[in-house]
């Protein structure tokens, strides 16, 4: 699998996982397609991210959770400033705006998304 502008978070170093993420959500001037799981789903869908990201790279970035164990309480943190609900035992997808909200989640247990969908999810985060 290649991925061009995806970060991967670290899956066995809580404090390197949390700062990293902590930095890209927090001190990056970008919208962020974070992808959480480590399942087939989740695979699919960081490869169709990578890609959209990719397309209109000054701006987006993607961003592979594959233990949110690791990093739960950053994440909580996130859904609660944008009062969203953060699902439970699934993979999903989410994009941030530049301002750090929550505009768009994608879940596992929707049908999987097609090139347009992850694009549209992006872009509700763009006009934020």
């Amino acid at each position: 699998m290649e991925l061009k502008i995806t970060t991967i978070i670290p899956t066995d170093d809580e404090e390197i996982a949390g700062k990293l993420l902590n930095n890209l959500i927090y001190n990056q001037a970008v919208v962020l397609g974070i992808i959480v799981g480590n399942d087939s789903w989740s695979i699919n869908i960081i490869q169709k991210t990578d890609k959209v990201a990719w397309s209109r790279n000054q701006v987006r970035r993607a961003v592979w959770i594959r233990n949110p164990e690791i990093v739960r309480t950053i994440l909580q943190a996130l859904f609660s400033k944008s009062g969203k609900t953060m699902p439970a035992d699934q993979s999903y997808l989410i994009t941030t705006s530049m301002d750090d909200r929550i505009f768009d989640l994608i879940t596992s247990s929707e049908p999987d998304p097609d090139y347009v969908r992850i694009d549209k999810a992006f872009l509700l985060a763009e006009k934020a």
